[in-house]
């Protein structure tokens, strides 16, 4: 007998961006004035995209099953980073964590992988009464959208650019961000191409605004963003200020303040001579494509140096043990599926011992 084809479901909406370019404190205030209802970052998507096949058939339930298992497994260590017991209870409503209860129900329904995660995001967004749910896909590493374009047809993506100078300075200045110069250009330059690439293949379901025009006008700002995703007016959520539950994350502290309208072109009073030279040597056509100034250096960065900044930065990236984490967590969905293949109900345990944890006392 050939089961009932699972009920369309609305593919996720995504917010993208490089770190460090307002995109907590946008999501915040569009979840507050729309029936969107925006998860924490969930860093699962691309991430077990890449590893699907390790998932096996997933016309079969029983594989669809492992794979959700995993997913909530890796979501768990993933939202706990960092947070004492209390800090994760309170951060629990804003994650697709918070539909583990209903595995069977949305594993049943589901085909493939975007089923799954379609399923745990209308589960999501009908505790909330709300609408859509949306993604900030913002993470150290560039994930490329096209990890997620199988999966999600019809997903609509916004990407929020910031001049890169001033990502440049907040970046450095948190505990996980870059150590250099160099490597903050040059990993904002691969988040802004990358994903202004995948935008120009697909305009239709790709818009684009500025973080400085943000902070310019807020609510201009919230209803294009409204207007692009089509979705409605507010509607009432009954969970705790999401910026002030946010902001306990290492780095985040300054999402539970006013959006601060000043807060742009710090870089032509805070950034040092030597760092905007070396800034300039790496992402001055960039900003230039983009429509920033671009007053030049005092001097260009000879092609030595640029070439010694880049060993130098390369070097520090890898000897930092921030990184090897890093590393660690995106190979962590391909570890959890492994034990499946070979008959191992490592994960299975795993997820029971953390849907335990869950329904424990709060």
């Amino acid at each position: 007998m050939t089961p009932n084809p699972p009920p369309s479901l609305p593919d996720p909406l995504f917010l993208v961006g490089c770190q460090r370019s307002g995109s907590h404190i946008v999501s915040s205030l569009l979840a507050q004035e729309s029936d969107i209802a925006v998860v924490t970052e969930t860093f699962f998507i691309p991430l077990f995209a890449k590893v699907l096949p390790l998932a096996g058939d997933l016309s079969r339930a029983n594989n669809r099953q492992r794979l959700a298992e995993a997913i909530f497994v890796f979501l768990g260590l993933w939202e706990k980073r960092n947070l004492s017991d209390e800090e994760f209870r309170k951060l629990l409503p804003f994650s697709l964590l918070s539909t583990a209860d209903q595995i069977g129900a949305f594993v049943q329904r589901s085909r493939n992988y975007g089923d799954l995660v379609r399923g745990m995001g209308q589960v999501f967004t009908q505790r909330l009464g709300k609408r859509r749910m949306l993604e900030k896909h913002t993470y150290f590493p560039y994930l490329p959208l096209e990890l997620m374009d199988p999966h999600f047809p019809a997903m609509k993506v916004v990407h929020i650019v910031r001049d890169g100078r001033d990502v440049s300075l907040s970046w450095r200045n948190i505990w996980f961000g870059p150590r250099t110069v160099t490597e903050t250009a040059r990993r904002w330059c691969h988040h802004v191409r990358g994903f202004s690439s995948w935008g120009a293949n697909h305009p239709e379901r790709y818009a684009e605004i500025r973080y400085e025009h943000f902070l310019a006008d807020p609510a201009r700002e919230i209803a294009t963003l409204k207007a692009f995703f089509d979705v409605g007016g507010a509607v009432k959520d009954t969970r705790p200020d999401r910026r002030g539950v946010l902001a306990v994350r290492p780095g985040h502290a300054k999402l539970a303040e006013p959006v601060a309208a000043d807060n742009r072109m710090k870089w032509q009073r805070q950034m040092p001579p030597a760092d905007y030279r070396t800034f300039m040597a790496f992402a001055a056509d960039e900003l230039a494509r983009l429509g920033y100034e671009t007053p030049a250096p005092d001097r260009p960065l000879s092609s030595w140096d640029a070439l010694a900044a880049r060993l130098d930065s390369n070097l520090r990236h890898v000897v930092r043990p921030v990184n090897w984490k890093r590393w660690a967590v995106m190979a962590l969905p391909a570890l959890l599926l492994l034990p499946g293949l070979v008959g191992l109900p490592i994960t299975r345990l795993l997820f029971r011992r953390m849907l335990r944890n869950l329904n424990g006392p709060s």
